[in-house]
């Protein structure tokens, strides 16, 4: 079963998955594939790993231009995060590990 949800992006981290709030890190069987809207803008991705946001632990991906696609393995980590410039639309997809 695959989940999928879109989120607007903007300058300010926005979470994907998991949040600031998120005490342990989790980890599931699951990748969560992220695709930039075609309209969009330039989007950086990082994964938190640890409070706060600025920890050396956290992680970023780098980013993605509009169109583009990352795969991301959920594996110990609190969340993932993205922002932009101004605002964009990331389509978001849960899928099991296969």
């Amino acid at each position: 079963m695959t989940v999928q949800y879109r989120v607007k992006v903007r300058s300010t981290p926005t979470f994907l998955i998991g949040g600031v709030g998120v005490v342990d890190g989790f980890s599931a069987p699951c990748t969560l594939v992220v695709r930039v809207d075609e309209d969009g803008e330039q989007v950086n991705f990082g994964v938190y790993k640890e409070a706060p946001m600025q920890s050396d632990k956290n992680k970023s991906l780098g980013f993605l231009d509009p169109a583009q696609t990352l795969l991301i393995g959920i594996d110990d980590m609190r969340g993932v995060y993205a922002s932009c410039s101004t605002e964009t639309f990331v389509d978001c997809y849960i899928m099991p590990k296969e």
